[in-house]
């Protein structure tokens, strides 16, 4: 027969079987370096942006796992230079600035402009647009 030696970790133990534990995301480190120093016509710096706005997205969506399609659909308009023109990346691009818009208030207002402000400058800058 098992003794419960310390009846507080047990029971903090037992309140957590069968439940996913939440690890709390780190907020977003944002600096002008991130937006304003690279060139988003070349494919690694357009996704590294794109990184960037996911971390952003992702501190305040609860919903994570419907998404990664939004994502992967940039990443397939950015990164494929046969389909790469500026419907296709207009069209990749307007759902996940509309989430950014819906979940900008309060505090998160900030973040979430800068990361429609890459997905901006992303879909327009000149090598993107003209391919």
């Amino acid at each position: 027969m098992s003794n419960v030696i310390a009846l507080d970790g047990f029971r903090d133990k037992a309140d957590c079987d069968g439940l996913e534990q939440v690890i709390p995301r780190p907020r977003p480190n944002i600096t002008g370096r991130d937006v304003w120093t690279r060139d988003y016509s070349k494919l690694e710096n357009a996704l590294s942006g794109l990184l960037k706005v996911r971390e952003i997205i992702y501190y305040y969506a609860n919903f994570l796992n419907e998404l990664d399609h939004l994502f992967m659909d940039v990443v397939e308009a950015v990164g494929n230079p046969e389909r790469r023109s500026r419907e296709s990346l207009k069209t990749a691009i307007a759902p996940l600035k509309s989430l950014a818009y819906d979940l900008g208030e309060g505090e998160s207002k900030k973040h979430l402009n800068i990361a429609v402000l890459i997905l901006d400058l992303i879909e327009k800058t000149p090598g993107n647009r003209n391919q």
